[in-house]
């Protein structure tokens, strides 16, 4: 799980870091941390947070394929010539 998949659930159920914190027994400091990308957030962490916010990943995991392939898109379309002009 990364810092913004992490910030992206969270905020979608409404909860600020302190709650999450609340809910998970870790420090608001310790949130902050992994939601900015300064430490890794551990497995069981995940674990956890999966099973808080099952119905999330699932569309989580929706939003992140549909971002990759609009990349994969733009991407594929910049390298394409552009035709000559007269």
């Amino acid at each position: 799980m990364t810092a913004k998949e992490l910030k992206f659930v969270r905020e979608s159920k409404d909860i600020d870091q302190a709650g999450l914190a609340g809910m998970l027994d870790v420090s608001l400091f310790t949130v902050s941390r992994w939601e900015r990308g300064r430490v890794e957030i551990p497995r069981s962490v995940e674990i956890a947070i999966a099973a808080i916010y099952a119905d999330k990943f699932q569309e989580l995991r929706g939003v992140v394929r549909q971002l990759y392939i609009d990349a994969l898109a733009d991407s594929t379309n910049a390298k394409k010539p552009v035709g000559k002009q007269d």
